[in-house]
């Protein structure tokens, strides 16, 4: 009865945000990855490189006049452009500026690259039509509207360009987010923000937006990829989660500064946890 109450009581408060328009913003999501820039590449990045260099090899030896990354981050794609196509403009646009500033200071090859503290999709729809010969992004729409940025990707490209993204599903994370939830539920009053799931649920969710598009597939992948196996019963692993980006915007959602509600996610991912994956959707589509 307790935990039905509990429930209403967070489906009532999001009713409440709802009607006050509290919507989690990009720039708050922003702010979330501007405080832990300086440590993201050491906790996280070392996490996405294997399956981020997959897509990258798996890119066509085209010449490239103009690449747009989303979503780029600390610039660990950017930086290979960079250094594989000196020539070619490169443009980088994400929401943390401090995540910019630390691209910027990884790459030298600096004479024709562009980057943008602007939200990918506004930045995409701000492009004139048949104007990029590529367009990547690596793990980043699923936190935009992962149709919409397939679309409007699909008409800024080139006849011949490229679309290549690799994105986490909504099955990611398991554990994380099942905590997140308990917590969620366990705590409504303190819940100050909303917003929609935005993970794709899978490649045939977005494979009808690729061919509506007029985007050939090249190729698809959906597969998982092991992050951590085992959690020691004593660990405490929130400080670490925040670290990594996982959480970047839910930390605006719901103050996790706070010691009980600590504490309670802390048991929660205890009691729920198993083998944490990357769930991911993995495409490269050809305008046509």
């Amino acid at each position: 009865m307790k935990s039905v109450l509990k429930r209403l009581k967070l489906n009532l408060n999001v009713v409440k945000l709802f009607l006050q328009d509290a919507w989690l913003s990009h720039q708050e999501v922003g702010e979330s990855y501007d405080q832990l820039a300086d440590q993201y590449d050491g906790y996280w990045l070392v996490h996405l490189k294997e399956v981020t260099d997959q897509l990258l090899k798996r890119l066509p030896e085209n010449e490239y006049l103009k690449i747009i990354d989303l979503g780029c981050g600390t610039g660990y794609t950017t930086h290979y452009f960079t250094n594989k196509y000196p020539q070619t403009e490169i443009y980088g646009v994400d929401v943390s500026l401090k995540m910019l500033d630390r691209a910027q200071r990884k790459i030298d090859n600096k004479e024709k690259l562009f980057l943008y503290h602007q939200d990918m999709l506004e930045y995409l729809q701000s492009q004139p039509d048949q104007s990029a010969d590529l367009i990547l992004s690596a793990w980043a729409i699923g936190y935009s509207y992962s149709k919409k940025i397939i679309q409007q990707s699909a008409r800024t490209l080139k006849k011949g360009g490229l679309f290549a993204f690799v994105v986490n599903n909504s099955r990611t994370l398991l554990p994380v987010f099942k905590a997140f939830q308990q917590t969620m539920r366990a705590f409504p009053d303190d819940m100050e923000k909303i917003l929609l799931p935005r993970f794709p649920r899978n490649w045939q969710s977005l494979m009808r937006t690729f061919q509506r598009n007029r985007l050939e597939i090249l190729f698809h992948q959906e597969n998982t990829h092991l992050i951590r196996e085992q959690l020691a019963l004593q660990e405490n692993f929130l400080p670490w989660l925040l670290k990594t980006g996982i959480l970047a915007g839910f930390d605006q959602m719901f103050d996790l500064d706070k010691e009980e509600i600590q504490v309670y996610f802390e048991n929660q991912i205890h009691k729920y946890w198993q083998p944490l994956y990357h769930s991911y959707i993995m495409a490269i589509g050809e305008k046509k």
